[in-house]
């Protein structure tokens, strides 16, 4: 059900951006991004949170609670935001840190207000669609098997799968995805249950992606050296979360009569 949910997604994309395409949108990924693209790709976004809406209002198979999105969230936004900054900090962190001590464009180059603005409600457009299928529909059908461990690994795989591409920079991007964001954002998911806080790390983390890189897509052929230093880190975080989350699986069993 869970892959299915993974096709499912794919197909809502592509089904959008041919209606975009169909009426004379042009849905541009490659290059340098424009205000014009991040506005027609948005339109894409709100297509698969429509879907989502549609399954929830319609209540086939789920419903806002069961998502993670019914309310503010409140105590469960704070501790979520509170449990992700190690993960939010390790993705953004290290190359915020590279542009200011560097030659860097912390902001590229010729971005103007309008641009800046739009790349951040494009990065919110994604993260409220990608959270609310991979966070929400997915591990809400996953965790009816009653297996948490199955319900991480499953999602996190199934989030990366999506951002593998044809070049070896969009492989090493869905690998660093997976460990750096997938796993520690599940984890939190089924320890907090609110997606809010996901929603909010994942728009920062791309709106920072965005404006740093003016691309959607990972470009360049990176080396061993490069591919080592950029999976380290985000290996050895998600093995932290994965720790913690084992610990507090153990004392949730230890609890049961």
């Amino acid at each position: 059900m869970a892959f299915g949910l993974l096709l499912l997604f794919v197909f809502v994309q592509v089904v959008a951006v041919a209606l975009l395409q169909g009426v004379g949108l042009d849905v541009s990924v490659d290059g340098a991004l424009t205000v014009r693209d991040a506005l027609v790709l948005v339109l894409v976004q709100l297509a698969g949170i429509a879907v989502v809406a549609g399954i929830a209002i319609g209540g086939v198979g789920t419903t806002w609670k069961r998502l993670g999105v019914a309310g503010y969230g409140g105590e469960g936004f704070d501790r979520g935001w509170k449990l992700l900054m190690p993960a939010g900090l390790l993705v953004v962190g290290p190359t915020v840190a590279y542009a200011l001590f560097s030659s860097d464009d912390v902001v590229q180059s010729g971005l103007g207000v309008p641009a800046v603005a739009s790349f951040a409600l494009l990065a919110l457009a994604i993260a409220v669609n990608e959270e609310l299928w991979f966070r929400g529909l997915i591990v809400d059908q996953l965790q009816l098997a009653r297996r948490p461990w199955l319900t991480v690994f499953a999602a996190s795989l199934l989030f990366g799968l999506p951002h593998v591409g044809a070049t070896s920079a969009s492989w090493l991007n869905a690998a660093g995805v997976t460990l750096a964001v997938a796993i520690p954002f599940t984890v939190v998911r089924l320890v907090v249950g609110s997606l809010w806080a996901m929603i909010a790390w994942h728009a920062i983390i791309d709106t920072w992606a965005f404006i740093h890189t003016s691309t959607v897509v990972p470009e360049g052929s990176p080396d061993v050296a490069e591919a080592i230093g950029t999976l380290v880190l985000p290996a050895v975080l998600a093995l932290g979360y994965l720790a913690w989350f084992a610990r507090g699986d153990r004392a949730r069993r230890s609890l049961r009569p």
